[in-house]
């Protein structure tokens, strides 16, 4: 019986599946939909030369993870293994060099102490024949950013990312690339994030990066490098000529041996600028940890049906408090401030507020407001250069039954 034969490190090879098992479908997503071969649930291996590609997918997002192989061969070889059992198998291993031996139903992986098989998954065909997007090397823009900095940026700006059926757009952190600054926004109607970055760029573009892409890139985006990101996009004004078909989007994200093509999330993203304000008339200074410290010890005891703090800012001192009358709970704490401005009362979210504190990296914040009814801006005193971080939380109703009981 003949058979391909090839060797691998373990701990490469384990690194590669981990990164590439994020991009495979889901028990639960297989389960609702029909028609869809079982190397969707797989890694489907390609080995070509000393090249080999893991290439994952759950129908929407498609992923490749090159690495090297020993084949002295030169054989050529597409084959697919389930990926929660070979995942779990190669963990168990300590680093070695493993032997893969595929043949016509299996594939025999032998290490230092032994071996194990695994049956071929079906679909390795259809799986590699089913079309994906594809970008269109005549219309696409392309960008390159620093690996870093775009893993911070996410970073900051998942915790804002929407959870609406109804407005899928905001499902998504949305890039928006002009000529003078790049944006990273996200936004769930209460919540707003931008993170702007300076820098000029030659051509303009605007995507939604869906929630699964952003948590991928969180996951497998290094601390150092750059990435690759194009995009199937042409500009407004772009004459096309007849019965010329102009691509559909896609976008494509490559950084190391990684590389993830995709469609963006369609539609318009809101203008998040306008809900933006430009103009504020109090001004609030304060140490960042010693806050989430004190919000943290507040939420022990606000009310479960709102989560509600109440914030009192005036002369030195930030005063917060909360109440549940219910329950007979209450607690309050002051801490020192910097602050300009009449006097001001202010209704927060517990877990809104504490989300922006703890995704801004600096030492004090400063919270920009006008009163208790429009939305506050928390930004750090001190930006970090070439960015503009602003995060906008939208204030809680301080209702007269709050203050019930009180002289």
């Amino acid at each position: 019986m003949t058979s391909t034969k090839f060797e691998i490190n373990r701990n490469v090879l384990l690194q590669a599946l981990q990164q590439s098992a994020y991009a495979v479908m889901t028990y639960k997503e297989y389960n609702s939909r029909s028609g869809w071969a079982d190397a969707f649930r797989s890694y489907v291996f390609k080995v070509e030369a000393d090249q080999m590609a893991i290439l994952t997918s759950n129908g929407e997002i498609f992923m490749s993870v090159t690495i090297s192989v020993g084949n002295p061969d030169g054989a050529t070889a597409t084959f697919a293994l389930f990926a929660p059992q070979l995942l779990k198998a190669v963990k168990t291993l300590e680093d070695q060099q493993l032997t893969f031996e595929v043949y016509e139903y299996q594939v025999v992986v032998r290490h230092s102490i032994g071996s194990f098989a695994l049956p071929l998954s079906e679909g390795a065909a259809e799986f590699m024949e089913r079309p994906k997007p594809t970008i269109n090397e005549t219309w696409a823009k392309e960008y390159e950013m620093e690996a870093p900095g775009l893993l911070s940026v996410l970073s900051k700006c998942k915790f804002a990312m929407a959870d609406d059926e109804l407005r899928p757009v905001m499902n998504g952190v949305c890039v928006n690339i002009t000529e003078n600054y790049t944006d990273f926004a996200a936004s769930d109607g209460h919540l707003l994030v931008r993170i702007r970055q300076k820098g000029q760029n030659e051509k303009k573009a605007m995507c939604v990066l869906p929630k699964r892409i952003v948590n991928i890139l969180l996951k497998v985006l290094p601390k150092t490098g750059f990435v690759l990101m194009q995009l199937n996009e042409y500009e407004p004004d772009t004459k096309v000529e007849k019965g010329v078909k102009t691509p559909a989007p896609c976008c494509r994200i490559a950084v190391d041996n990684i590389e993830l093509v995709f469609s963006p999330i369609q539609g318009r993203y809101p203008n998040y600028d306008s809900v933006i304000p430009t103009t504020h008339t109090k001004e609030c200074q304060v140490k960042r940890i010693s806050l989430i410290k004190s919000i943290e010890r507040l939420m022990q005891f606000t009310p479960d049906s709102s989560g509600l703090i109440v914030v009192y800012m005036e002369n030195e001192k930030m005063r917060l408090e909360t109440k549940d009358y219910d329950f007979a709970v209450e607690a309050n704490e002051t801490i020192p401030c910097q602050y300009k401005g009449d006097k001001l009362r202010i209704g927060y979210k517990d877990e809104g507020i504490i989300k922006i504190l703890k995704n801004l990296n600096a030492e004090y914040v400063t919270f920009y407001c006008t009163d208790e009814s429009r939305a506050s801006i928390v930004q750090p005193t001190i930006q970090a250069e070439n960015e503009d971080a602003l995060m906008l939380i939208m204030p809680m109703l301080v209702s007269d039954d709050y203050f019930k009981g009180e002289d």
